[in-house]
């Protein structure tokens, strides 16, 4: 059963066919044909020319409708299935990678039915950015920041970011590929908001930059009260919603159930 405004996704095990993500309004009965998916294959190689095998290489659709994911052979190979011909963003999950990146292919359109070969990735150092969260009032480090970063190594285009935790002294450290590079707080922190206006563009250049980034981040609006029924009782377990006025869902603990007296407290609210 799914909500009029739900979506299925079809996973198929048959590398021949593609993942496909459906919408459902509710009324009409869901029918899904699985067309014939395309394969994407390649080597992920260290700058030196070694293959590096147990990476993981991953491909979102720019519509986040299907993708994929797989890890590279002792050789360094890989080979990705199952995907449509839309535009994905392809990139590597540096786990285990510390001390290096890789710029993705944007906006890769492989062809249905086909093998498209060749679409590799090179393993370099990059840049290692390094910065510190603090409280923009305050300037007091915040520890255990969730900070995100878009880049070459994951593009703008799509919604697949990289995200590091800041240590107990609200440092992180960010390794990203030359170019265009985003560093932004996601939301993790309580009482502490999303917000665009506070997030860090820059170009990378080769090399390390001139001074640590400082990611200042600001605590959100606070709301406080009680929910009751028509005869003034408390209502337990009710679902209480924060909506901006474009009438999106604020970002941090947007959300909150009301507790046994009927009482709520939304936090972080922009």
């Amino acid at each position: 059963c799914l909500p009029p405004d739900g979506w299925l996704r079809c996973l198929a095990r048959d590398p021949r066919f593609e993942t496909t993500q459906i919408e459902t309004d509710g009324a009409k009965p869901l029918l899904n044909t699985l067309g014939i998916g395309a394969t994407v294959t390649g080597r992920i190689l260290f700058d030196d020319g070694r293959p590096a095998a147990g990476v993981r290489v991953s491909a979102q659709s720019i519509n986040m409708a299907s993708g994929g994911d797989v890890k590279s052979g002792p050789d360094g190979r890989y080979t990705l299935t199952g995907l449509g011909s839309t535009p994905y963003n392809m990139g590597l999950d540096f786990d285990g990678l510390d001390d290096w990146t890789a710029a993705a292919h944007e906006r890769f359109v492989p062809v249905r039915g086909q093998v498209t070969a060749g679409v590799d990735f090179a393993l370099i150092h990059g840049v290692l950015l390094e910065g510190v969260v603090v409280d923009a009032d305050t300037g007091a480090p915040l520890p255990k920041a969730d900070v995100a970063s878009y880049g070459a190594h994951r593009p703008m285009s799509g919604a697949w970011c990289a995200v590091t935790e800041a240590d107990d002294a609200g440092r992180f450290k960010v390794r990203v590929p030359p170019g265009k590079t985003k560093v932004y707080y996601q939301g993790n922190l309580e009482g502490y908001r999303y917000s665009n206006a506070q997030q860090l563009i820059f170009d990378v250049v080769a090399g390390p930059p001139a001074a640590p980034l400082v990611l200042r981040i600001s605590r959100g609006g606070e709301v406080k009260g009680v929910v009751v029924d028509a005869d003034g009782k408390p209502v337990a377990g009710a679902t209480v919603t924060a909506t901006g006025p474009a009438g999106n869902d604020f970002d941090n603990d947007d959300r909150q159930i009301t507790d046994k007296d009927g009482a709520f407290h939304l936090h972080g609210l922009r």
